[in-house]
């Protein structure tokens, strides 16, 4: 196998090994331990870690080594902060843009997801929904940035225990006020929405990590 292809083994193995928390943040990674569990040599995976420690995943601390990056209340907190003032932006410039049956597929989707109660489906329509706007922009700034920040964010979800079903139907109804002021045409409305949306699940993940004593301070 070539060089390139070993790296980029290497890479997707660890990072999503990192994004579903499996290296839990603050976790040493070790060279022998990366080279059992990726089955490459040492070489591609030093070079991985430096494109990981890019994405803002590892960190490299002199004479003590590589670890995967810490999950502090700061970070949650700049995390959010950042969604807060971009995704409802996104909803306002770019809802428009993005065809009315698509919205109207999504309200039938959550009425189902409510029906079940599935979490993974829920989880799954989250992130469609929240991907949805910033994917309709042109900008591919935009799209790498909020790519790296929810991938945070899925670190956040998964060391929070996940959510309550009372923050789920939360969710759900928030979801709602988002999907119908979009579908009045109501794009300030919508941003509004997602805007309380965000806020909630802020403090939602904030309570949930502290009391679960999954967060680094």
């Amino acid at each position: 196998m070539r060089t390139d292809n070993l790296k980029d083994k290497a890479y997707g193995m660890m990072k999503d090994k990192i994004l579903r928390c499996e290296y839990a943040p603050g976790q040493p990674l070790e060279k022998a331990k990366l080279v059992e569990d990726i089955g490459v040599s040492f070489t591609p995976i030093r070079e991985a870690l430096n494109k990981l420690e890019h994405e803002g995943l590892v960190r490299f601390f002199p004479k003590r080594g590589v670890y995967v990056s810490e999950v502090t209340i700061a970070s949650v907190v700049e995390i959010y902060e950042v969604r807060e003032l971009l995704e409802p932006y996104f909803v306002e410039k770019f809802a428009g843009s993005i065809q009315k049956e698509k919205f109207e597929g999504l309200c039938l989707q959550l009425k189902k997801i409510e029906e079940e109660g599935c979490l993974d489906s829920h989880y799954s329509f989250d992130n469609e929904l929240h991907n949805m706007f910033v994917s309709h922009s042109k900008n591919s700034y935009y799209k790498k940035f909020m790519e790296q920040i929810y991938e945070q964010n899925n670190r956040i979800r998964i060391l929070s225990g996940r959510d309550s079903r009372e923050r789920l139907r939360e969710s759900n109804e928030e979801h709602k006020k988002i999907l119908e002021a979009i579908l009045e045409k109501d794009y300030a409305g919508g941003a509004n929405a997602m805007k309380i949306h965000l806020c909630t699940s802020r403090d939602a993940a904030l309570d949930a990590i502290s009391k679960n004593n999954n967060v680094f301070f």
